[in-house]
């Protein structure tokens, strides 16, 4: 007998009251989640037979790189596109959106919160004006080259015991995008007015429980960061 996989899947429509739906599936070696919500999305069937809408869900590059597919399987933050079913210890999967960000269908969530907040930094470097020719040595490249891996998935988010929609902490994937501002050779002559704008209120607000660091899928020392902005802020 072919082996199964259950897949248990929150569904909702934007703040409508939530359900739960089963979809049974053949248990393929290789078989990733996302296969799995496109076979659903091809013959969207429960597993008692009753006949349903696709499951709602986003995806792009569907190799890792883009973030988008992020959603809770088995009570953690993955991207469902490397996430493969045969790694999944148990018969069932449980398959949730994301709780820090709004829902907007299903597994589908409002990430825009992560962009904007980088309105709050200026998270840019202005060089219009600026005809130096900036010299970047070997400690800043290493950071920027750990930072800018970031995909803002949200995976931080999700499991930073300090970040919530009420919570004044602007959240853990700014602050390292933070600390590579004011480390800029170009952006150094604005730091102190961008370490400002995260000083005071909790806006900055960690207790390094190192929870990004572990879940972030790109490695980034997010706890390490955030460490060193507390320490730039002593000085200011």
């Amino acid at each position: 007998m072919d082996e199964k996989v259950t897949l248990k899947i929150k569904r909702q429509q934007h703040s409508s009251k939530a359900h739960w739906e089963k979809f049974e599936l053949p248990k393929e070696k290789g078989k990733s989640i996302v296969v799995c919500l496109q076979e659903i999305r091809d013959n969207p069937v429960t597993i008692d037979g009753k006949v349903t809408t696709p499951v709602i869900w986003e995806c792009n590059c569907l190799e890792e790189m883009c973030g988008a597919c992020i959603m809770m399987i088995n009570g953690t933050p993955k991207q469902a596109c490397s996430t493969l079913i045969d790694n999944i210890e148990g018969e069932e999967v449980i398959i949730e959106p994301l709780s820090k960000f709004p829902v907007i269908t299903d597994l589908k969530v409002d990430r825009s919160s992560i962009y904007n907040s980088n309105y709050l930094i200026n998270g840019w470097i202005e060089t219009e004006n600026n005809t130096e020719n900036p010299v970047y040595d070997q400690c800043f490249k290493q950071l920027s080259d750990e930072v800018t891996q970031c995909i803002s998935c949200g995976a931080c988010y999700e499991v930073c015991p300090n970040y919530s929609s009420k919570a004044e902490f602007v959240g853990p994937a700014l602050l390292p995008q933070l600390n590579r501002l004011i480390n800029h050779p170009l952006g150094k002559p604005q730091k102190v007015a961008r370490l400002k704008k995260v000083a005071g209120n909790g806006k900055i607000q960690c207790d390094s429980s190192k929870n990004c660091t572990e879940v972030c899928p790109k490695g980034i020392g997010i706890t390490n960061y955030i460490m060193e902005l507390k320490k730039e802020l002593r000085n200011i």
